[in-house]
């Protein structure tokens, strides 16, 4: 054997040999097996969700599988370029994997605030005469307080409670039967302070001889006091209040049942947790086996007995500033229906919700103009701003809130048109933002996802069809306000009208667009 022979036979069999490649880091394995990883975590929220159909779930999860399949064939391949294009390829793929899996779990928490209520917030608040010199509750120690005798008398009583913890001694009280005396002591000097709802000042300043009731009273401070919003309601015996049996979901044929959904629409200055007014109160009828919804609206001026007014008549709009349960209860004393769920609308977060859509086109009946915006008679596209504005308008209309109702019911009709549209899928963390922003809901999150299973499956277009029920005004006594007001008096035969669309949807029965 020679020299150089010899070099090489110990180059060959050293256990050290400077020309041997190290081994460097499995990159490629780290990133297939990251891939795979979030896949699977993709697919767990997915099916979290339920908003997909079981053979869609599996078709997702094949389609993961490939991906993780073919990240592994690129990255791990020997040819340096091969495996720089599976190393890319497998970095776009777990970024997309990411922002997936974090817009998934977003809409499991937004769906989980949205179809979870809470208790409802009551603002009440401490108010003196504009010129008073008293600037905190300690400035009142010896005033004297009005206080409503009957009416809301639940958070009076705990709004006293605190009042006089706050001020650790009992305080002088003086009742009234309604918020217009009661204010009207105040201004008389009858009382040094009142202790009133937040609410009921709108209530006022829509009073005849109260229309600047904000500029002669000021809030020294306001207190929360909270009620809880029941999932389900008893039957009270003075309306028939949904079943507490009720589930949308036939334990038999396993088919989704026809539901009835309160639609509320408030103003609130502080949130949609806080009882007020009631402006859009339309009731949606659904029935996933005919595919169709039968919208009723009511108006916001109707002159009903409210479920807790002891058959005294009141706006049917006031019912809000005792809770969303009155508001349902009442209704249904209306139209002898059972509501089974609510939706709860704050106009700043529907008018978000619009924008996020990308916009809605709604026919208008004439040409008129609305907080400047300007809308043609036929159809208009709107934004959220628009929308609102069209939504709310009624001075335009020779049958003013009757129309203002028609109006507000071919805005949702518009949004729920769009809502279905594969084009919402362009916007959906915004909308979604906007949706838990803008509303709440007592609908279940389960009966949500299998309407929304039972979409994607049949991709079957809903009939929509709109009732708006009437009457004619008038001046009466209201239960809230205590003095006569601005009211409509039913037109009972609407109402009958009303009554018997909502038996036909509820049935099965197909129900025409009345004309």
């Amino acid at each position: 054997m020679t020299y150089d022979n010899y070099n090489n036979y110990n180059n060959r069999n050293s256990s050290y040999n400077p020309r041997r490649r190290k081994r460097g880091f499995p990159w490629g394995g780290v990133l297939v097996a990251l891939v795979g990883v979030l896949s699977a975590v993709f697919c767990v929220l997915m099916g979290l969700t339920q908003l997909l159909p079981p053979y869609y779930l599996i078709i997702l999860g094949l389609l993961l599988v490939a991906l993780t399949a073919l990240v592994a064939i690129l990255a791990l391949q020997r040819g340096k370029g091969i495996r720089t294009t599976g190393m890319v390829f497998g970095i776009l793929a777990c970024l997309l994997l990411l922002i997936g899996n974090l817009g998934v779990g977003r809409t499991l928490i937004a769906m989980g605030n949205i179809t979870n209520p809470g208790r409802e917030e009551i603002q009440v608040g401490i108010y003196v005469r504009t010129d008073d010199p008293a600037k905190i509750l300690g400035d009142m120690g010896d005033y004297t307080f009005g206080i409503l005798r009957s009416i809301d008398r639940e958070s009076v009583d705990e709004t006293v409670a605190q009042v006089t913890q706050k001020l650790e001694r009992d305080i002088a009280i003086a009742e009234y039967d309604g918020p217009a005396q009661m204010v009207n002591a105040l201004l008389d000097g009858q009382v040094d302070a009142i202790i009133l709802n937040e609410a009921y000042l709108d209530v006022l300043t829509e009073t005849p001889g109260f229309e600047d009731v904000e500029s002669q009273v000021r809030q020294v401070i306001a207190m929360s006091v909270y009620a809880p919003t029941p999932p389900s309601r008893p039957s009270s015996g003075s309306a028939p209040s949904a079943p507490n049996n009720f589930t949308p979901i036939d334990p038999v044929t396993g088919e989704l049942q026809p539901f009835v959904v309160y639609v509320s629409g408030i103003d609130s200055r502080t949130g949609l947790d806080t009882r007020s007014r009631s402006d859009v109160n339309i009731l949606m009828l659904v029935n996933p086996k005919t595919h169709q919804i039968l919208l009723v609206s009511t108006p916001r001026d109707y002159f009903v007995p409210l479920s807790i007014s002891d058959g005294v008549r009141d706006k049917l709009t006031h019912a809000g500033i005792y809770g969303i349960d009155v508001s349902m209860d009442t209704i249904e004393m209306l139209y002898g229906v059972d509501i089974n769920y609510y939706f709860k609308v704050h106009f700043g977060g529907f008018e978000e919700i619009i924008d996020s859509l990308g916009g809605i086109t709604v026919s208008s009946p004439i040409e008129f103009t609305s907080n400047g915006y300007h809308f043609d008679e036929g159809d208009n596209y709107m934004d959220g701003g628009k929308a609102l504005a069209f939504a709310r308008e009624r001075h335009a209309f020779i049958d003013g809130d009757f129309q203002r109702g028609r109006n507000q019911m071919a805005v949702i009709k518009a949004v729920i048109n769009k809502a279905m549209s594969p084009s919402v899928l362009t916007n959906y963390l915004p909308l979604l933002q906007a949706v838990e922003n803008g509303f709440i809901t007592s609908v279940p999150y389960d009966l949500l996802a299998t309407l929304v299973r039972e979409q994607l499956s049949s991709n079957q277009p809903w009939n929509i069809v709109s009732y708006a029920v009437s009457g004619y005004g008038d001046y009466q006594v209201t239960f809230s306000q205590g003095v006569e007001a601005s009211v409509v008096i039913p037109d009972e035969s609407t109402v009958e009208t009303a009554k018997e669309l909502m038996k036909q949807l509820l049935s099965g029965q197909v129900v025409k667009q009345p004309e």
